[in-house]
């Protein structure tokens, strides 16, 4: 990465520019899969999870608050999601304030500034500081996504290009200069197969499937290529005759590049700072081949766009580059980046012991994906090849293998149209069959749904209908209770309600029998960190500068720990057994360093209690949902709770009293399990000792686990005795000879894949005497008169640090 620090570049802050290519640590060559840059943050995907860093006054870092930060930092919201999902991100975009993530599944999600409806949430509100899907397309798959400053382009795997946002100077495309804040088929393009989507800062382009390209939007300063600086507000073709076989396009905030078949670059649009890369300074309002690259021996395979600079990458995995270079952004050296500009590509030879697999020209900077340091490779001949890694060699050859395949097609089409003019035009592998889709999708719902809750929840378990409009314009309407569509709109109804009525109203809903019905559907995950931490509270008041002590002397121990090599604390060893399959908290996983340091502080801050085994459970579920202080707050009084407590201090005669007051509810509701146990000598400790401790996060998968937590939060220890009753009730239908190994088996086996209906159903079914509750909530409340003795101790052991 080079250029502007203010621009945020991923790393420590600075206040000079960096003039010269530096490598971003945080990532190994291999995790990164795609990295979008605006004017002032960076969005990546690595390892299959988002990334974002930078300016955030508008929450386009998408961590639940408006702080900047300088390092990349991994959208919790976005990982619990992908895991929720058993997928993965493909792609990324970022708008001036806003971001966009696509899945693999081809859902997308948007978070940031919300001003003109540029997150497609039907709405316009001043930002979204959490990832939301964008419901209107979740019936359609789509393939690639592209933001300008504030508006959205989307392509379908069908083809067809949707865009929502600000309307100005025509760059959403339907005709108007409108705001749009619904997802909506670009009716222009309805007749094309297009296969690529770009957006500068106020216009569009595409690539159409017969490599024709398309642009609309702002034409102040002739970046839509039609010979004039006229806005359109539809697509419109570039004349064929100076701009045709566009395999992949780019654009800049005031200028656009193309690259075609025969690898030749061609640009148009504002050219004051050189970044035409014609040799001169002119702005030019028709595409213009750079000649340049005629001298090059490699074949050019990408091209960038910046706000004003420009770079291509060739096959060799060397990148030339041009254009404003004042604030370090073109990677030449000093002598290039003090208020001076290069009209011309020139190679970045401070790149070229490696080899570079992508760039991205931001607003005055670049990155680069590099492959790792070129090797030599002795061929079967024995001799040395060009210095180029077998990844790269690999990568090569596929871009290669690309365009040799892209060569040929338009090679046979240019035949077959000479000797028939009419033949493409019923050529079926150029005009495939256009399936009817959603151009727009509007819920109808009812105008006091924020009044009353009990309207709301009535209203998400009806079926709903949806005026669709098809692409012949006649009004469907559907049910849609059973389908995909429905539940996506049950559960933006959901997190709505929890927004609006239940989490201001908490304390209350605790009390409301009839509200169960919805808490227990489980909290939206883009709320369960909101949740957790009003439900959890503070009583131990723990205050930030008690946390900051803490990490300081946290720091301390490392140092000293660090001049002691091979020395590994239980907590190092732990961390990466949490949750193995997630990968989260492996020694090289987005949070493994959150996990340790949390438990690292909760050692010195509950010196009485110290680290204890399972503890990584409890605190990575809490990392998953809250950050920093909050994690640590919660965990702190979580633990403080009377169960938690008696667990973790071992403290036999009150873990007794759990253990037989769960074996009364067991013989309650599950007499002939009770008796089976006690004939095998089958003991809670066996088993519940497991599931408690870790509250039912090593037993269910995580989705399930959720639940179970978030319902634990709002009605208390009694809900965890009912769902050890109700695991038990489903692991007794697995067990058809009870021998004490069957039981062992399923115990320690079946319930990780228990369906989350079947067990809240199962949950539901379970009784508890109003006795055995009443004794269970003073238990609990036994750890409330446990704060005031608790926070006396945290003042001693202060006094100690100090």
């Amino acid at each position: 990465v080079w250029g502007d620090p203010e621009t945020y570049l991923g790393m420590s802050a600075t206040d000079k520019n960096l003039d010269t290519p530096t490598r971003l640590e945080i990532f190994d060559s291999d995790q990164l899969k795609s990295l979008a840059t605006s004017n002032f943050h960076a969005i990546a995907i690595a390892n299959g999870d988002v990334y974002t860093w930078g300016s955030n006054s508008c929450g386009q870092l998408g961590h639940g608050n408006t702080i900047d930060i300088t390092i990349p930092k991994v959208v919790k919201q976005l990982t619990v999601i992908r895991l929720l999902q058993s997928g993965s991100f493909a792609q990324v975009a970022a708008g001036l304030e806003h971001s966009v993530a696509l899945t693999d599944q081809g859902k997308i999600y948007t978070w940031g500034n919300n001003n003109f409806g540029q997150l497609g949430h039907n709405c316009e509100s001043s930002a979204s500081l959490f990832p939301s899907l964008v419901i209107p397309l979740q019936s359609i798959s789509i393939t690639q996504v592209a933001s300008g400053n504030n508006h959205i382009l989307a392509l379908s795997d069908k083809g067809r290009i949707y865009s929502w946002g600000n309307g100005a100077n025509g760059r959403l495309g339907h005709g108007n200069e409108n705001k749009v804040t619904i997802p909506m088929q670009i009716d222009a393009l309805k007749d094309k197969i297009i296969t690529k989507i770009d957006c500068g800062s106020s216009h569009s382009m595409c690539i159409c499937d017969q490599l024709q390209v398309y642009t609309w939007g702002r034409g102040g300063d002739g970046q839509l290529g039609h010979s004039d600086q006229i806005d359109r507000n539809i697509p419109e073709q570039i004349d064929s005759d100076k701009l045709s076989n566009v395999i992949q396009l780019s654009a800049g905030s005031f200028h656009c590049a193309a690259l075609t078949v025969n690898r030749e670059i061609f640009t148009w649009g504002l050219g004051e700072r050189g970044q035409l890369g014609h040799g001169d300074f002119e702005s030019i309002f028709s595409p213009q081949c750079v000649d340049s690259f005629h001298k090059v021996s490699a074949r050019i395979c990408q091209v960038s766009c910046g706000e004003f600079h420009t770079a291509a990458l060739s096959d060799d995995g060397q990148i030339y580059i041009w254009g404003a270079g004042q604030h370090g952004q073109l990677g030449l050296g000093p002598r290039n980046s003090i208020s001076q500009s290069v009209s011309a590509p020139v190679k970045l030879t401070a790149l070229e012991h490696v080899f570079v697999n992508n760039v991205i020209c931001g607003n005055r900077h670049t990155f680069a994906l590099c492959s790792p340091t070129r090797k030599q490779i002795v061929n079967s001949s024995g001799q040395q090849s060009n210095n180029i890694t077998i990844e790269a060699r690999q990568h090569q050859d596929e871009i290669a293998e690309e365009l040799r395949r892209l060569e040929a097609l338009v090679a046979q089409e240019q035949v077959e149209t000479h000797k028939n003019p009419n033949k493409r035009k019923n050529n079926k592998n150029y005009r495939k069959t256009i399936q009817p889709s959603l151009s727009q999708q509007q819920l109808e719902t009812n105008d006091n749904f924020l009044s009353n809750v009990s309207k709301w929840f009535s209203s998400i378990v009806q079926p709903k209908k949806l005026e669709i409009q098809d692409q012949s314009s006649q009004s469907l309407s559907i049910q849609t209770s059973d389908s995909s569509l429905s539940q996506y709109a049950q559960s933006e109804a959901l997190t709505r309600i929890w927004l609006d009525e239940l989490i201001p109203n908490l304390e209350k809903i605790r009390k409301v029998q009839k509200m169960k019905q919805i808490w227990r559907q489980g909290t939206p995950p883009n709320l369960r960190g909101k949740v957790w931490k009003a439900l959890i509270g503070n009583a131990l008041k723990i205050e930030k500068s008690t946390h900051a002590t803490i990490q300081q002397e946290v720091e301390k121990i490392k140092q000293n720990i660090a001049k002691q090599p091979k020395v590994i604390s239980k907590i190092e060893l732990d961390a990466p057994r949490t949750f193995p399959a997630l990968g989260l908290f492996q020694s090289n996983g987005p949070l493994y360093k959150e996990l340790v340091d949390l438990l690292h502080f909760f050692e010195i801050y509950r010196p009485d209690i110290g680290y204890v085994q399972g503890m990584p459970y409890l605190a990575g579920m809490i990392l998953m949902y809250l950050d920093g202080f909050d994690a640590f707050c919660c965990f702190c009084n979580l633990i403080n709770k009377h169960l938690f407590s008696a667990l973790y201090t071992m403290d036999e005669n009150q873990v007794l009293r759990h253990f037989k007051l769960f074996n009364s509810l067991l013989n309650r509701n599950l007499p002939h399990v009770f008796k089976i146990f006690e004939e095998l000598a089958i003991t809670p400790d066996q088993y519940l000792f497991r599931w408690f401790l870790t509250v039912f996060s090593v037993t269910l998968n995580l989705d399930v686990a959720s639940r179970v937590w978030d319902c634990f939060l709002i009605e208390g220890e009694v809900f965890l005795f009912k769902t050890a009753v109700a695991i038990l009730s489903l692991c007794n239908d697995q067990v058809v000879i009870p021998t004490i190994e069957n039981w062992q088996i399923v115990l320690n086996r079946y319930p990780p894949e228990i369906n989350g209906d079947t067990l809240f159903k199962a949950i539901g079914k379970v009784t508890v005497p109003f006795h055995v509750r009443n004794f269970i909530r003073r238990l609990e409340k036994e750890s409330g008169s446990n704060c005031k003795v608790m926070q006396e101790q945290t003042i001693t052991n202060f006094n100690k640090i100090k």
